[in-house]
């Protein structure tokens, strides 16, 4: 039985270009113009070993050689989006500090890289309310 290795690398590049270029971030729509499939981008999605860390490691390790110094500044932020339902992970009532209150929202921590005007994203992730994590 032979082993087969499927390739992902372009799909992930298309990937991350369609998370920036959909107006809305579905895998169908994210396919749409552009060099991979959405059979592909499933793949990647769902079977694909992507090395994350490694990733955003390199990500930060470039982000540093351009933008890092005694001048520049790491900055750690949350920011909260509105959500209604249940259905997404991590939804919760909790702090939305744009408006000032508690309501239902997705809240993400993010890092970032900042040298005078120029600033780069190196990593965020979602947070899980206590709720979420206790739910078995």
């Amino acid at each position: 039985m032979s082993s087969r290795t499927r390739t992902v690398s372009g799909a992930f590049q298309s990937y991350i270009q369609g998370l920036f270029q959909a107006p809305r971030g579905t895998q169908l729509r994210m396919s749409e113009g552009m060099e991979t499939d959405s059979q592909a981008l499933n793949h990647l999605l769902t079977e694909a070993s992507v090395d994350w860390k490694g990733l955003t490691g390199e990500i930060a390790r470039q982000a540093d050689a351009l933008l890092g110094g005694d001048d520049s500044a790491l900055i750690l932020d949350e920011s909260a989006f509105a959500k209604k339902g249940q259905a997404s992970a991590g939804v919760a009532r909790q702090w939305k500090g744009r408006l000032g209150k508690v309501d239902n929202a997705q809240v993400g921590v993010f890092s970032a890289l900042c040298r005078g005007r120029r600033v780069t994203l190196l990593d965020s992730r979602l947070y899980l309310p206590k709720s979420w994590v206790e739910d078995e």
